[in-house]
């Protein structure tokens, strides 16, 4: 065998390595991508599932949840600001959702249905700023349409 014979033959094997090396990595890259996906889809769900248990287990905070989504200037100045800040927990999650190209048409529905409510659409309209305004514009669809 001669210099040129041998030097073919380590580009081929050179060759072979290096799309073994892309195959691997694209496995990887793909394992990866879905364990993140995964664990936001966790970290979303326990966020509200933070917000559930709060208001849940606390009949004023759910008496303020209620009577603040069916008509915001029922609450005092200290509800209002306890409602409030149930507002920015309840719509952490669906911010992280969109965040991580979460685009799943039944969750923005359902979230959207929450808008049908005076005082959530008026608390919504009041803070949309605080969202992705792509968001917003999506969720438009949903409240404009009537979800």
């Amino acid at each position: 065998m001669n210099w040129e014979a041998a030097g073919a033959i380590g580009e081929i094997l050179g060759a072979i390595v290096v799309a073994v090396t892309v195959v691997y990595l694209a496995f990887q890259t793909r394992s990866t991508r879905d364990l993140v996906q995964r664990a936001t889809t966790q970290t979303i769900s326990d966020s509200y599932g933070l917000f559930q248990s709060t208001v849940a287990s606390d009949k004023e905070l759910a008496d303020i949840w209620n009577r603040g989504t069916d008509d915001l200037a029922s609450l005092d100045a200290i509800e209002r600001t306890r409602f409030v800040m149930l507002w920015s927990m309840y719509t952490t999650p669906i911010r992280a959702m969109w965040n991580a190209g979460n685009r799943d048409e039944v969750n923005y529905r359902s979230w959207a249905r929450m808008l049908q409510r005076p005082g959530a659409r008026e608390i919504y309209e009041e803070r949309k700023g605080s969202l992705p305004p792509e968001l917003v514009d999506h969720l438009g669809k949903y409240i404009d349409g009537g979800a």
